[in-house]
């Protein structure tokens, strides 16, 4: 056994020893795990406004962070209508998805989250995956519009009105505390920033 294989079976033995005492394992309710799913969308869409404010040094982390903001906030709307969202990354095959559930944006919104897709999922000339993730094989341009960081977390908030719209009235309550949540992070990078 080599030295990082001795390091991680002893944290695995570690982890498991802590993870029995959380027995028993009960299920999320559907509304709680919507609201999981949307927190994910806020933390990573604010996290990624931190990048914006760098003027594109930063554009592939940015749109890692915008597309999986964005990817989050769909797998929300999906788990809200009760059902569960697939173990894919497209963004525009999630949307569709949620659409079926009466989740809207207007053309702009659905344009940028093409251009986000653009970096997040598949490049749409050369149709290479994951280009904000991992370098290409063969020399290829990265890059294209870069979708405002203010239209992004436009979509995210749209996104998670329309599931507090549409959720039970006491969940409905804990979706309207991202609000607060949201105000928070804003004041924390403002800080950051400064």
């Amino acid at each position: 056994m080599t030295e990082i294989d001795q390091i991680r079976y002893q944290l695995e033995k570690a982890y498991e020893a802590y993870d029995s005492y959380e027995k028993p394992n009960l299920s999320v309710p559907t509304e709680l795990l919507a609201y999981k799913w949307a927190t994910f969308a806020v933390e990573y869409i604010y996290a990624a406004s931190i990048l914006a404010k760098e003027e594109f040094r930063f554009i592939k982390p940015q749109m890692l962070l915008t597309g999986h903001a964005i990817e989050c906030v769909l797998k929300a709307c999906l788990v809200a209508s009760r059902s569960d969202p697939p173990d894919k990354h497209d963004l525009v095959q999630l949307y569709n998805l949620a659409k079926n559930y009466g989740y809207q944006l207007n053309d702009k919104s659905l344009a940028m989250i093409v251009h986000v897709n653009h970096y997040y999922y598949k490049d749409l000339g050369t149709k290479t995956k994951y280009k904000a993730r991992y370098p290409t094989k063969t020399s290829e341009r990265s890059g294209g519009s870069v979708p405002p960081n203010s239209i992004c977390i436009s979509i995210v908030n749209t996104l998670i009105e329309q599931i507090s719209n549409n959720i039970v009235y006491p969940f409905r309550e804990m979706f309207d505390s991202l609000k607060i949540y949201k105000e928070n992070l804003q004041r924390t990078i403002r800080t950051t920033l400064e």
